[in-house]
């Protein structure tokens, strides 16, 4: 696009008239001349003003924004929730506002974090109790009781103005203006954000400051001005009446009070904020003398005066064109020699365009969250509060009510494994889904999901196990007949609703494990399996062979839980003949085996001082010691391999100590880090807090300041080289670290052990 091409155009056609008409406007010039600067001056005095407002809204905003972010941080949200907040979690606050001030830090803002009752504020650079942030921050006793007050009040969302104090000579002390908020969390937390602005994020550079002055007001409230007029005369001026007609204009407003001119723009952020500009009449009177001197001058070079007023008029006419094209601007659009209307069709086109594509892809979207959310649901990870939103969004509410779930699989999988790969079996279960929904959602409301590469899941609107076996039945033979694979299917107990789902899923599952011995039927029911079920133990090889994987990669919670279910399922809900006990603490000994020489030791080897465990339930115990050995052994086995794997640990954090000893001054990161050692960037992360106590960062940067401390004591460095030395590109960066960890700067630091060394 060429630059401004419709802007040129735009006052050429204007200076045309201009011209046409400079010889009738000139004898007219000097009456209508003196209108048009006051207006002109009026009008630059209101672009001021809202110049004004819009840079401090902007830098309002950007605040409200960061609030926002804080708001939907987890860890901030743990923070406001918890009575008494672990130091955990304290951390993870404080490195989050370092990364979201970092990410704000062209605003200069300054932020704080706390909640009514907690005696800290957590801020960017340290946390500190509440008295000395008060008082760094500048707020005096009045103010602090104002902030107290409400803390402890009921407000919420609404911004606590705590104001600059004013002065003689205009300037403030420590931050310009300090708001406070206070913002609830779901489920009975709040917190409260500080947000301090610096001076010059106020400052509107007065053309004469001795004379004229700008100020904020909150209310009938006076809370920031810059002016070199005493702050008693602004009061005066910005009368009670003046201040109430102020507040209830929603524009723009003008007044006169005394010798001023009163300009005030009502924030867009900020309800109850006026933007108010003082100007002295003086200013216009003066422009309105030096008018008449000039006349003759400006008379000769009236048709220059109407080329500049054309160009003005231009640019006020171009503007909402050229706010359109700088909107567009950032979706790279390349139009050539075209104008601006040229730009903004073809923007809009593509933005259309976009639109289209986007709904299309939540559409084609759509279908795998449905999938993801039911098996959530079936393995009984959707919690209540969320059940509800996500059927209504997956339109699944006329389906909450007495439903089943069957399980269908491959008969005789492993065998057909070994003839055909799983991309054929995946490529089967899309077609088999068809087939099911054309002959089951005739006859009852059902809903499909695929189960890995094995088979499918059916949630059917039907209760009666005599029905269900019949639909399935007709399925079956169709598939069969279409496909000539056959399925077998399990069908679970009845659930009351989806919330109950999960007891049928895993019914179904257990159903499904039992088939192997009763494999002349195709379809079983609860009923069917209902006695085998009672007198078989349970022990799945799924189940079996996820124990082992947990047990072998150390993850003792999960193998635990796995292991008491085993056991309740054998020793509470059961009641085993002798025989399936026996074959039940076969397949224990089995597991227990198959571990050892996983690990590739002999029972001897590996259990050492603890054969005995081994040994006493390699023997068939009593049914009523069963449990108790099994769990001792199994105990066991989880605390030598968890030992080995600290061996491990520990050998691997002192391989990377000594790699950050080595490297500190290159470009390191916990990336690189993880990439180097080959593991993820996660388990380095928990690795290294859990074997030196400091996060990876922190440990990196503390022994970077004291190699930053030794060179200092014995080298005279400048501070640049000195960061490059310790591996900072940036001075700005270092600086702060080294405050961070040793509470001084660098120079600082230097003069404390010259002044100690004499």
């Amino acid at each position: 696009m060429k630059e401004n091409k419709f802007f040129f155009q735009l006052f050429a056609a204007i200076m045309v008239f201009v011209v046409i008409y400079t010889f009738i406007a000139s004898s007219v010039f000097y009456y209508k001349n003196n209108e048009i600067v006051n207006l002109d001056l009026n009008h630059a005095q209101k672009q001021l003003v809202e110049q004004a407002e819009e840079k401090v809204d902007t830098y309002l905003l950007v605040a409200t924004n960061l609030i926002y972010q804080l708001r939907t941080n987890d860890y901030i949200t743990t923070y406001a929730k918890s009575a008494d907040p672990d130091p955990y979690t304290i951390t993870k606050v404080y490195l989050d506002l370092m990364d979201m001030v970092g990410a704000f830090a062209n605003f200069g803002y300054l932020i704080g974090v706390t909640k009514r009752g907690d005696p800290n504020v957590i801020t960017p650079a340290h946390t500190i109790d509440k008295a000395r942030y008060y008082q760094e921050i500048n707020l005096s006793p009045q103010e602090i009781q104002a902030v107290s007050e409400y803390m402890d009040s009921s407000k919420a969302g609404a911004f606590l103005t705590v104001p600059k104090p004013l002065h003689a000579d205009g300037k403030g002390q420590g931050p310009a203006l300090t708001l406070v908020r206070k913002e609830k969390i779901e489920g009975a937390g709040e917190f409260i954000v500080f947000v301090n602005f610096l001076e010059e994020q106020f400052s509107l550079q007065l053309r004469s400051p001795e004379s004229e002055a700008f100020g904020i007001m909150n209310g009938n409230s006076l809370v920031t001005m810059e002016s070199g007029l005493e702050p008693a005369y602004v009061e005066q001026l910005l009368a009670p009446s003046i201040r109430l007609r102020m507040m209830e204009s929603k524009e723009y407003f003008r007044t006169e009070s005394e010798n001023y001119y009163i300009h005030a723009v009502p924030s867009r952020v900020i309800q109850d904020w006026r933007y108010v500009y003082l100007v002295p009449k003086s200013r216009m009177e003066h422009n309105t003398r030096n008018l008449l001197l000039e006349s003759l001058l400006v008379y000769a070079a009236l048709g220059l005066l109407g080329g500049g007023l054309a160009y003005l008029f231009s640019r006020r006419m171009y503007r909402p064109v050229r706010n359109l094209v700088y909107a567009f601007k950032g979706i790279g659009i390349d139009s050539g020699d075209k104008d601006e209307f040229a730009f903004v069709q073809e923007a809009a086109s593509r933005i259309n365009t976009a639109n289209a594509n986007l709904r299309a892809m939540l559409s084609s979207y759509q279908v795998p969250l449905k999938t993801n959310f039911i098996r959530e649901l079936l393995s009984g990870m959707v919690s209540g509060h969320r059940l509800h939103e996500e059927l209504r969004l997956h339109e699944l509410e006329s389906f909450n009510g007495p439903l089943t779930v069957a399980v269908l699989e491959f008969a005789n999988y492993k065998e057909l494994e070994e003839q055909y790969s799983k991309e054929l079996f995946l490529n089967l279960k899309p077609q088999m889904a068809i087939i099911l929904e054309e002959q089951l959602r005739q006859q009852a409301q059902t809903e499909i999901v695929e189960l890995e590469y094995k088979g499918l899941v059916l949630m059917i609107r039907e209760t009666d196990p005599s029905v269900l076996k019949k639909m399935l039945g007709d399925a079956l033979a169709a598939i069969e007949a279409s496909m000539e694979f056959q399925m077998v299917a399990a069908i679970g107990c009845p659930a009351e609703s989806l919330a109950h789902i999960e007891k049928s899923y895993r019914n179904a599952l257990q159903i499904m494990d039992y088939w192997f011995s009763t494999h002349n039927q195709t379809i079983l029911t609860w009923r069917d399996m209902e006695a085998t079920i009672q007198d078989s133990f349970f022990y799945p090889l799924d189940l079996e062979s996820n124990f082992i994987n947990y047990l072998l990669r150390g993850k003792d919670r999960e193998a635990e839980t796995l292991l008491n279910r085993v056991l309740e399922e054998n020793f509470t809900k059961r009641t085993l003949s002798e025989e399936t006990l026996s074959q039940f603490h076969f397949a224990v000994m089995t597991t227990v085996n198959r571990i050892v020489q996983q690990l590739g030791k002999k029972p001897e080897e590996f259990f050492g001082e603890e054969i005995g465990l081994y040994a006493e339930l390699k023997l068939v115990p009593v049914r009523s010691d069963m449990p108790n050995q099994i769990r001792k052994l199994f105990s066991c086995i989880i605390s030598k391999v968890k030992c080995k794997e600290d061996r491990v640990d520990n050998t691997t954090v002192s391989q990377m100590i000594e790699f950050i000893t080595e490297n500190y001054a290159s470009d390191l990161s916990l990336q690189y880090l993880a990439e180097h050692f080959n593991l993820s960037s996660g388990y380095i992360s928990t690795l290294f807090k859990s074997h030196t106590g400091e996060n990876f960062k922190d440990y990196l940067n503390i022994y970077r300041v004291g190699k930053a401390k030794e060179i200092l004591s014995r080298e005279n460095v400048k501070i640049n080289e000195l960061a490059l030395r310790v591996g900072c590109t940036n001075s700005h960066t270092f600086i702060r670290m080294f405050k961070k960890y040793e509470g001084v700067s660098p120079g600082q630091y230097l003069k404390e052990q010259e002044g100690h060394a004499e």
